[in-house]
């Protein structure tokens, strides 16, 4: 039973070691990375060009804006009392 134990504990700490390592060179590399100056990421080789599409329709009185129908519809009003909760004294 104390080599059971003992050899686990060996296969923990090198869990452990490879594990702490890993993290140790990613870090580095995410920090190498993000000193480098070129800044490849945040600029797009091609222009993206947003899609043309329909200006929203405004309604009469409000002002706000109309979305188009897009199948919603909103739950009927229930004239049922509340559930219970979890919780309540």
């Amino acid at each position: 039973m104390a080599s059971d134990r003992a050899g686990a504990r060996q296969r923990v700490r090198a869990i452990t070691a490879w594990a702490a390592a890993g993290a140790a060179a990613l870090t580095g590399g995410v920090a190498f990375g993000a000193t480098r100056s070129g800044h490849r990421a945040t600029h797009a080789s091609v222009p993206i060009v947003a899609p043309a599409t329909e200006p929203p329709q405004q309604s009469g009185t409000d002002g706000e804006t109309q979305v188009p129908d897009q199948g919603f519809t909103p739950p009927t009003t229930s004239q049922a009392p509340p559930a219970a909760t979890s919780g309540g004294s």
